[in-house]
């Protein structure tokens, strides 16, 4: 997030980023950024993860499985070795989203790598509309899959609620702080409500299945403040802040689903110790 904060200053002052991109630096920051997400996903994310997964897999199997935001393949990757084990990697098709050609890229190289079969699609997870096109034509069906997103949710387009129809939000209001990408901030209620309306719209396309959910998450002002010599939030808040990706208290981000129509039939609370509340969450929303 190096770049990130270089940018900081000119969005702090509204002055014009002249976007300068340095190819072989643009590469090397996406390299770290995924062995990052990598890192933290095998530490402390693909032991829940897996004991999810082996719940759901336990009396039925969907005919696809798909990866929201596929990074460098080691989710996908994951996913082909716990059916492997159960005897069932011929049974399931593996299909990983990516946003960008370097992603899919270094996807495709991993899964290649690893002898593993899948469609590494360039399309915008925030788009389930397009999603299910880019799906059925090959072959597949956005509605008979089982959705995985790995800390990707946050890093959504904002595009408000966009004539959905949502019910009254519950609950204490977010704190959280949000800004646009040109700069400008965003209520927290808006952003509760473009959340909802996410989950809403991926709701539309999801029959037989859901969504396993991990996400990253602020935290209440109080709770940063009292750990703060110990613990990262205000990195992360700013990071994430500065580059227009919108962390959302935990149970802010579960109100959301609920507003959409999910149900939660698994949960787990994670993140870290030296927080006194939950900085990371895992969530098999399906529809109520």
């Amino acid at each position: 997030y190096l770049s990130v904060y270089e940018r900081a200053a000119k969005l702090l002052r509204r002055l014009p980023d002249e976007g300068d991109c340095d190819p072989e630096r643009e590469s090397m920051e996406r390299e770290l950024l995924l062995a990052g997400k990598s890192h933290v996903f095998r530490t402390g994310l693909q032991e829940p993860l897996t004991e999810c997964l082996e719940e759901i897999f336990h009396s039925n199997l969907p005919a696809a499985i798909v990866d929201m935001n596929a990074g460098d393949g080691n989710l996908l990757s994951v996913v082909h070795e716990l059916l492997r084990s159960r005897g069932e990697e011929a049974s399931v098709s593996l299909v990983g989203l990516v946003r960008n050609p370097l992603a899919a890229a270094k996807c495709r190289e991993t899964l290649v790598a690893r002898g593993i079969a899948a469609h590494v699609l360039e399309v915008d997870f925030s788009e389930p509309d397009r999603v299910d096109v880019e799906m059925r034509a090959v072959g597949l069906q956005l509605r008979q899959s089982l959705v995985l997103s790995k800390t990707t949710i946050h890093d959504r387009k904002y595009r408000g609620v966009g004539g959905c129809l949502l019910p009254p939000v519950t609950g204490r209001p977010s704190e959280a702080v949000f800004v646009s990408p040109e700069g400008d901030w965003i209520p927290p209620q808006l952003m509760e409500d473009d959340l909802a309306a996410f989950f809403a719209r991926w709701r539309a396309f999801l029959r037989d299945w859901g969504i396993v959910a991990i996400d990253t998450h602020a935290v209440p002002p109080q709770a940063a403040a009292s750990s703060w010599s110990e613990n990262v939030v205000t990195h992360v808040a700013a990071s994430h802040g500065y580059s227009s990706q919108y962390l959302i208290e935990c149970d802010r981000f579960r109100e959301a689903a609920r507003r959409a129509g999910f149900v939660n039939r698994f949960s787990r609370d994670l993140g870290s110790d030296r927080v006194e509340a939950v900085t990371m969450s895992l969530d098999y929303f399906v529809r109520d």
